[in-house]
């Protein structure tokens, strides 16, 4: 019975370390940042992601077990397995995002909002002696806030954009167009290009939160 139980509980393991949620971050990343150990090797989603490689390797030793254990009395473990899996990763996203819009419905300031930085873009170019960013920023707002103010963070010795407030609707989730204007630090540096998955600052009644 103890190895039954403790094939399971790998497979559960692993699969809350490598399964998404809707903001595109697992479980295994809150975890590891909980500890204090970066769940990226060289740092913001760069270099080995550690929850994943630990989750899979409990995934493959915790199935092969399951298999092995339970193959005799139940003939489709592995099928049944596999599915179950694939049913778990794909619906996991969508029940964290409704899970987050029930539990937070009352809420207010910067905790009732979420930026999906995975997916947020910026085209930045030099234009005279300032700097245009046009970026597309998905938002969570998961409670009551009507009214948001952005700005994208980058590396403020060579770029500081400006603030943008702007209403939005509450317990939503939608995608902002925005234009942000900022000067850049250094002289002479022509900056331009498509920036994905930077830092993005929002403020509530003089609350700031930068998302990574």
């Amino acid at each position: 019975m103890g190895k039954r139980v403790l094939f399971i509980v790998m497979v559960v393991v692993g699969l809350l370390l490598i399964v998404n949620n809707h903001l595109h971050y697992t479980p295994g990343d809150y975890l590891f940042q909980w500890i204090g150990v970066p769940p990226w090797t060289k740092g913001h989603n760069t270099g080995v992601h550690l929850p994943v490689v630990i989750g899979l390797f409990l995934l493959l030793i915790g199935g092969i077990g399951t298999i092995r254990v339970y193959r005799h009395k139940y003939p489709k473990i592995r099928s049944r397995l596999i599915i179950s899996c694939i049913v778990f990763i794909i619906l996991f996203p969508m029940a964290t995002e409704q899970f987050m819009f029930l539990v937070q419905r009352n809420t207010t300031g910067v905790g009732s909002v979420d930026i999906h930085v995975k997916e947020s873009e910026c085209q930045i170019r030099t234009e005279d002696d300032y700097v245009k960013a046009y970026c597309s920023i998905p938002v969570f707002n998961y409670g009551d806030e009507v009214q948001l103010t952005l700005r994208p963070v980058y590396d403020p010795d060579l770029i500081e954009f400006e603030e943008t407030t702007l209403s939005v609707e509450p317990h939503s989730r939608f995608t902002l167009g925005l234009e942000f204007r900022g000067s850049t630090q250094q002289d002479g540096n022509n900056i331009f290009g498509s920036f994905r998955g930077e830092g993005i600052e929002i403020k509530i009644r003089g609350e700031k939160k930068v998302f990574y």
